[in-house]
Order: structure tokens, then sequence, then C-alpha cells
């Protein structure tokens, strides 16, 4: 995701579906509303992979 759709909640709420459910790479599971919530938290991606969660 665009870097500055990933900053807006509202605009990524916009593109993800609202039954979203996100697996990490920690195991850790998303809910759509999780995924708006931690949005501004999100580290950018970088060429080494995607992105990971800060938290």
């Amino acid at each position: 995701m665009d870097p500055h759709v990933r900053a807006s909640r509202e605009l990524a709420g916009q593109l993800l579906d609202p039954q979203l459910v996100e697996v990490g790479g920690s195991g850790r599971r998303r809910t759509y509303e999780a995924m708006l919530a931690e949005l501004p938290v999100l580290l950018p991606a970088d060429a080494a992979g995607p992105s990971e969660w800060a938290v």
C-alpha cells in the first residue's frame, strides 16, 4: 500500500474489505478495525521486504 494511503485511516478504509483478517509474519491476527487503528504505527516498507508492524 502506498505510504500516503497507509498513513490515512480514511483512504485505507476505502480500499480494505471490512471482513479483512490478516495474519502477520509473527502469527499475530488483525481484523479490519484493528488494522485501521494500527495503520499510523506501521513501519515503512524497504528494499528488504514488506512492512512490519511496530507493535
